[in-house]
């Protein structure tokens, strides 16, 4: 491990950045796409393994359920732990099941497979909170957190571009996984080889003070559980709107596939602009409330504009900025359980995954709710229309959320 007094390069604050680039990079080009665009891979493996289609249903659900089981269990598990080992450790067996998914000649053994390479998902997920602590400085935790937060978009929209390619060159989804495997076990070299833990004083006071962890850090503040419950609005709705709008365009606005896959595409690249631009704002701002209730009081409005609007250029410019606002709060929602008062690495690491745990709620809600609306009222449009006010209740948790950037803690303000 290094400490804050050697003098080699790779224990120098300013190595963080290739610490936690590798982290990103693999996180965006390999693990994410496998899990956020498996709807591209679906058709060829409902084919070839003769799923019906609950099972691929249920197979696209795993990322969703795997969050939401085992974030706070993790987050107490993986605290006492080394993150370069564990991520190290994650990193290769994301690889060997990555590769037992290209690999299963049965839906059973692709969905054991698939729960394994989520899982490890998750322990990456979790660990990543220790790396931030012994690497960044507080007055740049927005700024880092936005960056995680753009990997999602980022990966989205390169799942969908590139993995029917390699569908289609390669010859079908299997060798896909074993594309993706060699890239697992090449990222988990560079981390063996690049990764560092930084164990200064200060983390070290951090820990020390910390005790064992504990299910008492889950109900001694209020924030992760408030603002998983405005997350939960606002993710049934984005789950609903990205399982359904496509549908939504091809049959009420009679466009093709490719055009509704550029609407959705534009919706990306909005969130990945606002994903890092909104947590470095809160930094220079040194507030993360405003980053939080402003989007909840204008996705609505961007959501139903989304199912209205018929002009197409009109309809761009509105799947944009409402991709802007949906992910323009989550890097200040991701820097609130590190501005905690008395908070240590144990207590950040159970506050975000119980925000984690709650918020996840409404990705697994969310596609349901509008296909059982859709069910029961006749109509794609107003299942769709009854889902785009569930963002409000970023807004209503943000009234007893407390402010803790650094405008409040009166603490110098990042230059």
């Amino acid at each position: 491990m290094e400490t804050s007094g050697t003098t080699s390069e790779r224990g120098h604050p300013r190595y963080r950045w290739v610490v936690m680039g590798i982290y990103l990079a693999t996180t965006a080009t390999v693990l994410l796409p496998l899990t956020h665009a498996i709807g591209v891979l679906l058709p060829d493996m409902v084919r070839d393994l003769k799923m019906t289609p609950l099972q691929a249903g249920f197979l696209g659900s795993l990322t969703w359920l795997a969050l939401f089981l085992l974030s706070i269990p993790f987050s107490l598990w993986l605290a006492r732990y080394s993150p370069k080992l564990v991520i190290l450790l994650a990193l290769v067996g994301s690889g060997l099941f990555a590769l037992w998914q290209g690999l299963a000649d049965s839906y059973n053994l692709l969905l054991l497979g698939r729960w394994f390479f989520v899982v490890l998902m998750v322990t990456r997920l979790t660990s990543v909170t220790l790396v931030k602590l012994q690497w960044f400085p507080l007055r740049e935790m927005g700024t880092i957190n936005g960056l995680e937060a753009m990997v999602s978009p980022v990966a989205q929209t390169l799942g969908l571009a590139f993995i029917p390619f390699l569908i289609e060159v390669s010859g079908g989804w299997r060798p896909v996984f074993f594309i993706f495997a060699g890239g697992l076990f090449l990222f988990a070299l560079l981390w063996m080889l690049l990764g560092r833990d930084r164990i200064t004083p200060e983390y070290q006071r951090r820990i020390a003070s910390q005790g064992k962890a504990s299910w008492r850090s889950a109900l001694r503040y209020s924030e992760p559980w408030l603002m998983g419950l405005g997350d939960l609005g606002h993710a049934t709705t984005w789950m609903g709107f990205m399982v359904f709008w496509p549908t939504f365009l091809i049959e009420y606005r009679d466009l093709p596939l490719t055009t509704a896959g550029f609407f959705m595409s534009l919706f990306s690249v909005g969130a990945t602009i606002s994903s890092f631009g909104s947590g470095y704002a809160s930094d220079r701002l040194g507030l993360r409330k405003p980053f939080i209730w402003l989007p909840g009081l204008l996705l609505p409005g961007g959501y139903l504009a989304m199912i209205t609007v018929a002009n197409l250029p009109l309809l761009g410019v509105v799947a944009f900025v409402t991709g802007l606002l949906a992910y323009g709060y989550w890097a200040a929602m991701l820097t609130v359980p590190f501005e905690l008062p008395k908070a240590t690495p144990h207590d950040i690491m159970m506050v975000r995954g119980v925000l984690t745990t709650v918020s996840t709620m409404g990705g697994i809600i969310g596609g349901p709710l509008v296909g059982g609306l859709f069910q029961a009222t006749g109509s794609l449009h107003t299942a769709m229309a009854l889902s785009c006010f569930f963002p409000f209740t970023l807004v209503l948790v943000s009234l007893r959320l407390r402010e803790t950037g650094w405008r409040r803690r009166q603490v110098p303000r990042v230059e």
